[in-house]
Parts: C-alpha cells; structure tokens; sequence
C-alpha cells in the first residue's frame, strides 16, 4: 500500500477490525479467523461501536443474561478475543469494572468512518 504521494509505502495496520459491512479481524494484513459464538462477536462489535470503557455488569445484562454463570461467559468470551486479536491483545483493555479496545492499538473502519463525519462530508 502506498502513501498519499505515492513513493512512500505504508504499512498494513497491526491489527484491524471492520464491523461496516461483514465482521472481520485482520493481523498484519492477513484475515483471522473469527471465534464461533456469536455472543463473542457481538462482544467485538459492541466494544468497537461503543467509545470509551463498558461496564462488565452492562455487557453480562446485554449479552448472558440467561445463562446459568454470565460472568463466567463473559470471562470465556474475553479470554478468546485476547486470542484472536493475537499479540495485540493488549488492544483490549480490561480492568474489575471495565472493559474497552484501545483506538490507538488498532485500526477501526468505524473511527474512520467517524473522524470523516466529524470534519464534515461534502
């Protein structure tokens, strides 16, 4: 890929998240795979959409609030984005009460979308 000057290459973002159109991860420009439960995608499209810090209690009332242990699938669900987001799992910040992505870890097509709206579209 190539600058705006186009004698300057630019590199592929370490890890990038698109939720516009269909879910999907890229690590250094080559696609993973994405975890089979739906309820952990949601989980990355959740935090990818929402800016800033989510509460742990507000994530297990949207997403388990059926299941029998919803703290424990919760913690199950963020063990594997911590996988599939690799080396860079540290894009994925989470303390006791909290949980967010980190915007300057990564590449999110959403913040693009955003910065552009926010300079206003012609």
């Amino acid at each position: 890929m190539l600058g705006r000057d186009r004698s300057i290459p630019m590199r592929e973002p370490e890890l990038e998240i698109r939720v516009l159109g269909e879910l999907a991860v890229r690590r250094e420009g080559v696609a993973a795979g994405l975890p089979a439960s739906r309820k952990t995608r949601a989980l990355l499209g959740y935090l990818v959409a929402v800016p800033g810090p989510v509460s742990r209690s507000r994530l297990c009332s949207l997403l388990w609030e059926g299941p029998v242990d919803p703290r424990g699938e919760r913690r199950w669900s963020l063990s594997t984005l911590r996988a599939l987001l690799g080396e860079r799992a540290t894009a994925l910040v989470a303390d006791g009460e909290s949980v967010r992505l980190d915007p300057d870890a990564l590449r999110l097509d959403l913040a693009v979308v955003r910065a552009a709206t926010a300079s206003g579209l012609e």
